[in-house]
């Protein structure tokens, strides 16, 4: 789903360097090439400096907090920075009542911690898909990379088997 020469670039802002180095090897591994922040500060400086696909973001820094008051207002200011950028909350603490708010704000979406790998890799190529394809129609372009094809279309199933019958159906008369 990613090209290896062209990975797509993951900004995390997160204040745990535990969570950082989790984030870091599974989002490698899968692709993705990660850049850690560890405040809104170093976040807007790598927005500004490094070409960011998409934003994995911590609403939490200060130790004990649990508002998510920063991660709100660093979103907003990523958005003021980029406005199209799609950013993904990641939240343990401060639980799906911030989440939402956060989606109000503009956030793509939310990944409660401690995320499901599968799912938050999942999450991420849709989410790039989805972003490659509003890009693509935009511009009239085709997207950089093939997205998900349509599926085909559903077949009718054959005629229902009728009780006491052999499921055979018959011509009319």
């Amino acid at each position: 789903m990613t090209d290896p020469a062209n990975p797509p670039t993951v900004l995390f802002v997160d204040d745990d360097t535990d969570i950082q180095s989790a984030a870091r090897l599974l989002l490698t591994r899968r692709g993705f090439r990660v850049l850690p922040a560890h405040d809104a500060a170093e976040a807007l400086t790598r927005v500004a400096a490094d070409p960011i696909d998409l934003v994995l973001l911590d609403l939490n820094y200060a130790p004990g907090a649990t508002t998510g008051a920063e991660g709100l207002a660093l979103l907003r200011d990523l958005h003021a920075l980029r406005p199209a950028l799609p950013v993904i909350v990641v939240t343990g603490h401060s639980g799906v009542a911030i989440a939402v708010a956060a989606m109000r704000e503009g956030a793509t979406d939310f990944v409660m911690k401690p995320w499901h790998n599968e799912r938050l890799v999942t999450l991420l190529h849709d989410t790039l898909d989805r972003l490659r394809r509003e890009v693509a129609v935009a511009t009239g372009s085709e997207p950089e990379f093939p997205v998900a094809a349509p599926e085909p279309p559903v077949q009718p199933l054959a005629e229902p088997a009728r009780p006491g019958g052999n499921g055979a159906s018959r011509p009319a008369a």
